[in-house]
């Protein structure tokens, strides 16, 4: 135990070492220096090209400079026609005020009921009733009632309303309370003289919730008449004339004032009606003749003139400046954002190729749509662009995280251009995700069909929340949630018919490709089967074997299975030098030297890579095929060669050991250890579970000792789930009965539950 956790040690230090050497070898020829500098000059370019058509097309504007347009003046005779060149909206200034006017009349002054204020009234009147009821009996004169009232609420009643108050003590004053309930519940309000409002908007408190009502200004109760109002609702509820009275004197005497002008809604209120006021817009088409020579120029026309001029040329230095400084730091920051570790990894040549190429075809598309097509306020360029297509390519033919990380770079360049920077940031950058999402775990083309539609929805779901908060009209609302939802599904049909062809440009493994190489109908299949029908049946095996351990330790089990089937097909043509298809005692390596046989042996690898560069496989693929012997000793003809060599100094290992490189992913270590497993597995006899576990044990740790899992990311953890699944696969296999270590030898329960010997 001592000695084998020292090896271990020693194994993991010089592992350390070479994957450090190693890394720096891959680094290198993944990105020489002459693709580094083909990368730089191409961000560079990137770089001038987005600047130059950002710069020409905000600021400077059309063939018209300021100079040819101020020989129109108003009231004028034109020297020349005044001809566009191009399409020009412009707001309508004096109009849209107009417009503008015309809705803020219809926004009335609101004013809101205080139902503190009201609590008070009913408060003071309730105070006032129950006081009048402890004094009343018998033998009170007026005066006294006229001293007692004094003495509860003083100075409210004269004495002379006292006295007219004092006949009805006997009958009480309560109907007061409801009728003053009523009359603060409508509300009290002081409109100043001045003011010019018919109407006004009242707001308040009814079963819970605010309501409001739009009231002319001759229906409110104002406090110069709350009496008679009073008088007539006691005179409606049949109460005497004389009774009615009092007690439109005692609501007067109680009421108070609870309508308030509320200066700050009414404020939000008109902001929001102006905020939805869509201008009116002007549109000049292409080739109109603004002005005619030899008329004179009005005032309608030299509006015209004023919106072409907008337009005109005009040197804007600050604004050039920060032009070329937020390009910059865009592309600064999206070189951050596809760089290790926010990626995870580093990406290859063709991937930087890949997005760099996506990337400046969006930029250019951004800007040149800004500019050519007309966005209204409450739509944006971000709605017609193909950002969720972007995202799900790089997602498929990369990696999720980049797809994400690109969608985000891309997101913050509508800052640059768009009329509504926040929302189209927001709708580029999530449906990005929304596209990654729906690809992510994508097996099948049809899976790529179901996730168009539901693109579609998504997009249209995520303009309609977008819109909402952004207080969007509901027309401008739902006009964009259809441009969001057919741009989503002209992404998601783009998608399935663009991604064959970067497949294949790129020989990307993508799971769709996987899916394809893994159809065994082939004619590459078809002819192992029948040249090779041994191999082809090992292959089969060693598939089942690797893609089950894959899944089990998170790797890419497609790409494992695929690995597993094309791993022997450099033994086609050869495949009588080898012992899975052999038949019979015939073994043609008793007629060649070890070296010889070594030699055929090794050459299986070559020529397979070979054949799978001919197929056009992934290089992921080649690399298990290459990597699936990894440097291993071909032990049995070595140790032949030292039985037929006296002088065993003359036997170089090296010579009987393949060619090719430790396997340096995962699933190319685990297809290493299925073929290694699945041949040796079929020398056993009588296997139970106990002699498997031992068995797949000891082959693997012989890989792992001999320094060929050192640059695979493997944990001991992993060899542990890889040898488990093993087991588990080859003893349904073999599926005999075999014996398990915790039973007795001599028995084994069955699963019904009998015993059997």
């Amino acid at each position: 135990a001592i000695l084998l956790c020292k090896k271990s040690y020693m194994l993991m230090k010089t592992k350390a070492k070479q994957r450090t050497r190693l890394g720096r070898i891959i680094g290198t020829v993944a990105a020489s220096p002459r693709e580094q500098r083909r990368i730089v000059l191409l961000l560079v370019l990137f770089f001038l090209i987005v600047f130059v058509l950002s710069v020409s097309f905000s600021q400077l504007g059309n063939m018209y400079s300021k100079s040819a347009l101020a020989v129109y003046e108003p009231g004028k005779v034109a020297e020349k026609d005044l001809i566009l060149y191009q399409d020009i909206t412009y707001i309508d200034e004096e109009a849209t005020r107009v417009k503008e006017q015309a809705e803020l009349e219809l926004v009335y002054p609101i004013y809101e009921i205080d139902e503190k204020v009201t609590q008070k009234a009913m408060d003071n009147l309730g105070s006032f009733l129950a006081g009048v009821d402890e004094i009343h009996n018998d033998r009170l004169t007026p005066k006294e009632f006229h001293l007692q009232l004094q003495k509860r609420v003083p100075q409210v009643f004269t004495e002379e309303e006292a006295v007219r108050m004092f006949p009805f003590l006997s009958r009480g004053f309560s109907p007061a309370l409801e009728i003053l309930q009523q009359i603060q519940g409508y509300g009290i309000f002081s409109i100043p003289d001045n003011s010019a409002d018919e109407f006004i908007d009242i707001w308040r408190w009814q079963q819970g919730s605010k309501v409001h009502d739009v009231v002319h200004r001759d229906q409110l109760y104002l406090p110069d008449k709350v009496q008679d109002i009073a008088i007539e609702i006691a005179t409606e509820k049949g109460y005497t004339q004389n009774y009615a009275h009092i007690l439109g004197m005692i609501c007067n005497k109680f009421k108070r004032e609870n309508g308030f002008y509320n200066q700050d809604r009414t404020e939000m209120a008109r902001e929001r009606v102006l905020r939805e006021v869509e201008p009116v817009l002007v549109k000049l088409s292409k080739g109109d003749v603004v002005i005619r020579k030899g008329f004179i120029v009005t005032p309608e026309d030299m509006k015209h003139v004023k919106a072409i001029s907008s337009y005109s040329f005009a040197l804007n230095t600050y604004g050039i400046l920060g032009t070329g400084l937020f390009v910059f730091g865009i592309l600064l920051l999206a070189v951050v954002l596809l760089s290790p570790p926010m990626t995870e990894r580093k990406l290859t040549v063709p991937e930087k190729y890949l997005v760099l190429g996506l990337a400046f075809t969006y930029t250019v598309l951004m800007i040149v749509s800004q500019k050519l097509t007309f966005i209204q306020e409450y739509r944006f360029v971000a709605l017609i662009l193909p950002t969720s297509l972007i995202a799900m390519l790089v997602s498929i033919l990369i990696r999720p995280r980049v797809g994400i990380m690109l969608s985000l770079a891309l997101s913050f360049a509508h800052l640059l251009v768009e009329q509504n920077p926040l929302a189209s940031f927001l709708y580029a950058f999530l449906s990005g995700v929304i596209g990654t999402y729906l690809v992510v775990n994508a097996e099948k083309r049809l899976d790529l069909v179901r996730a168009t539609f539901l693109l579609a929805s998504m997009d249209a779901a995520l303009m309609v929340f977008i819109g909402i908060f952004g207080q969007f009209p509901i027309g401008a609302l739902l006009t964009s949630a259809g441009i969001a939802a057919l741009n989503g599904f002209l992404c998601g049909i783009l998608n399935l018919g663009l991604l064959p062809f970067f497949e294949h440009m790129m020989n990307v493994p993508t799971p769709f490709r996987l899916m394809e190489l893994s159809d065994l109908n082939t004619p590459l299949f078809k002819r192992m089967i029948t040249l090779a029908p041994g191999t082809y049946g090992h292959s089969v095996a060693v598939a089942n074997l690797a893609e089950s351990a894959s899944r089990e330790i998170g790797a890419n089990p497609l790409l494992a299975r695929v690995g597993a089937y094309y791993h022997d097909i450099g033994k086609i043509d050869q495949a009588e030098y080898f012992i899975e298809n052999q038949a019979g005692n015939e073994n043609k390596h008793d007629e060649l030297k070890p070296s010889l046989s070594a030699a055929v042996i090794k050459s299986h690898v070559k020529i397979g890579m070979e054949k799978a560069r001919e197929l056009s496989l992934p290089q992921a693929v080649i690399d298990i095929i290459e990597q699936h012997h990894g440097s291993g000793l071909i032990s049995y003809f070595y140790s032949e060669a030292l039985k037929d060599n006296d002088d065993q100094q003359n036997v170089n290992p090296e010579d009987y050991s393949y060619s090719g490189s430790p396997p340096l992913s995962k699933e190319a270590a685990v297809v290493m250890l299925a073929d290694t497993i699945e041949a040796a597995s079929r020398t056993l006899k009588k296997p139970t579970v106990a002699k498997l576990e031992k068995f797949i044990w000891k082959h693997i740790m012989d890989r792992f000792t001999s320094g060929q899992m050192n640059y695979c990311d493997l944990t001991f953890k992993d060899l542990e789930i890889i040898k488990n699944t093993f087991v588990q696969i080859l003893a349904g296999h073999f599926h005999s009965r075999i014996e398990y270590p915790d039973m007795k030898e001599d028995k084994v329960r069955s699963a019904n539950g009998d015993e059997q010997d």
